[in-house]
């Protein structure tokens, strides 16, 4: 039997009403890796989508497929079965609809603070007057205004990170993803960080997909959590996480859904430990 697709030819009316697009629709995508003559499953069989202007955390253990998952989104990976678009449109490489920040944050070191961020503008051809503008703009929003024409090896680690998500905000991306950005930071600077992207995101209604592997982080950050099993990675759970923004560390509202999520990490992690021991014996 044949399958509906996710997402709708351009144009195409429901009702006689005009679709809206989802921001992304990833649809049955499926991994696998060769290697020592063995063929390795990764994903199978994914399918979810993201509305415009939210924000969809992944969690699962080490092994799920997440970054697999990460970079075929990104347009790095290509997947073996099944397709992904973002408004409509497959994703069939890199674009500009689509800004990565990754865990290290992947600055330029010979460029100011001011310089990175203008970065992207500038290969865009975006004047010189208006990426100033912009640049400036988004700097403020983030606190880093007064380290404009700073060197990066000259800030902390978490105003690295601001600097990237700088970067990659000004360009006003259709789709945010962010792949553990936060994760070699302090507990109270990565609390900061929280708050100031969920006011960000709030405010311009950017649509962020997030990888982590820190179930308190993706259910205080997340308008949705999904939940990847271990290898091939399923989604065994999409939670939509119910409480407003902005959220602080340990708000009870979201004991529940800590606790729902952690249960069914802790029988992957089990079954992830098991076939490791297996291969060790």
């Amino acid at each position: 039997m044949k399958t509906a697709s996710l997402v709708p030819p351009e144009g195409e009316t429901v009702l006689g009403r005009p679709q809206r697009l989802p921001a992304l629709s990833v649809e049955r995508v499926t991994k696998a890796y060769c290697g020592r003559g063995r063929r390795l499953l990764v994903l199978d069989d994914v399918t979810f989508s993201v509305s415009d202007g939210e924000f969809v955390c992944i969690v699962g253990p080490s092994g799920c497929g997440k970054s697999t998952l990460f970079n075929i989104v990104a347009g790095l990976d290509f997947p073996d079965g099944g397709q992904v678009h973002v408004a409509g449109r497959k994703v069939e490489g890199p674009g500009s609809d689509r800004v990565v920040v990754f865990q290290s944050g992947a600055l330029f070191p010979w460029l100011t603070v001011r310089g990175n961020v203008e970065f992207g503008l500038k290969v865009q051809r975006v004047p010189r007057r208006e990426r100033r503008r912009l640049a400036d703009e988004v700097l403020e929003m983030l606190h880093l205004g007064r380290f404009a024409d700073h060197r990066i090896h000259e800030l902390s680690g978490g105003m690295r990170q601001r600097v990237a998500i700088a970067r990659a905000l000004v360009l006003r991306p259709r789709l945010l993803l962010m792949d553990e950005p936060f994760a070699a930071l302090d507990a109270q600077t990565r609390n900061v960080l929280h708050l100031e992207l969920q006011t960000l995101c709030a405010r311009s209604r950017t649509t962020v997909l997030f990888v982590t592997h820190n179930v308190e982080e993706a259910t205080k950050l997340g308008d949705r959590v999904l939940v990847f099993s271990y290898r091939p990675g399923r989604v065994l759970l999409d939670l939509p996480i119910d409480c407003s923004h902005p959220r602080q560390a340990h708000d009870p509202r979201l004991a529940a859904p800590i606790h729902r999520i952690l249960d069914i990490l802790r029988a992957e992690v089990e079954q992830a430990t098991r076939e490791e021991m297996q291969g060790i014996g």
